[in-house]
């Protein structure tokens, strides 16, 4: 299966596989359950496989910027002028 995202899409994909993963792995660090414990080991490890090769791709297409997942607005100043 092959599948074309653009830019914003591929950014919230990534970003839900982060958050995906870091309440997988707390849910695994609050149990005192091992077999738990284990299983979300194993499902965290085949998680980064995904995100590592959707991020290399992302990246080749759109640059670096789509890991970014800032909810900061961006400023709407313009910049201050450098005094040529």
């Amino acid at each position: 299966m092959k599948i074309t995202l653009d830019e914003w899409r591929a950014r919230y994909i990534l970003e839900a596989l982060r958050v995906c993963e870091a309440q997988w792995s707390a849910t695994a660090k609050a149990s005192d359950d091992e077999d738990l414990q284990a299983d979300y080991g194993n499902d965290i490890a085949k998680l980064s496989i995904v995100y590592d090769g959707l991020e290399k791709a992302a990246v080749e297409a759109f640059g670096a910027q789509v890991k970014e997942f800032s909810r900061q607005p961006i400023p709407l100043t313009p910049p201050k002028a450098s005094g040529f």
